[in-house]
């Protein structure tokens, strides 16, 4: 009876790191690429936190009081007010593509938790149930944050785009400090 548990216990243990064999070139594999995803994703959204910081101090050098604008021509007045409108549109723009960067990143970062356990299971030769269905889920998730990524960076592109044309819209408008240069 002790041989026939003994082998059986072998027999288990081979069992177990056959299944782990099997899935351990989907494993590194989806690892290596969870791993150069997240880096990309993560330099971008600090890119765009970054750039939103810097265009929201901006945002306050170009912001006029009604004192100021009292004295302006009516065409003046108008220009100004399409400058904020683009300045608003930007602003908005930025914080849509941060609030769906942070909102993909803490899904990202939910099932980074199923990888790590995948990686911890492969490495002790006890991987659970479902491995096929994890590891298809998490291929999925990571196909999706590699296309993801390449449609908000082109977002970004047009955004920073807009940013720069607004900024030179408020440098033709001659307005510095507050009032109205020269024209």
């Amino acid at each position: 009876m002790k041989q026939v548990l003994t082998i059986l216990s072998i027999l288990f243990v081979l069992a177990a790191c056959s299944n782990a064999g099997k899935y351990a070139d989907q494993i590194n594999e989806l690892a290596s690429r969870w791993d150069s995803t997240t880096s990309a994703i993560t330099d971008f959204a600090g890119t765009v936190s970054n750039t939103q910081a810097s265009w929201l101090s901006e945002v306050n050098t170009m912001k006029v009081s009604e004192e100021t604008m009292a004295g302006w021509s009516e065409e003046m007045k108008a220009k100004y007010n399409e400058l904020m409108a683009a300045v608003n549109n930007n602003t908005s723009n930025l914080s849509g593509l941060s609030s769906e960067l942070d909102g993909f990143i803490s899904q990202w970062t939910e099932k980074s938790e199923e990888l790590k356990a995948l990686k911890e299971g492969l490495a002790s030769g006890k991987l659970g149930d479902n491995v096929e269905e994890k590891i298809s889920e998490l291929t999925s998730l990571a196909n999706t944050g590699a296309a993801n990524l390449e449609t908000w960076q082109s977002k970004f592109s047009e955004i920073n785009a807009a940013i720069a044309n607004t900024k030179q819209m408020f440098a033709d408008l001659g307005v510095s400090g507050g009032s109205e240069t020269s024209r």
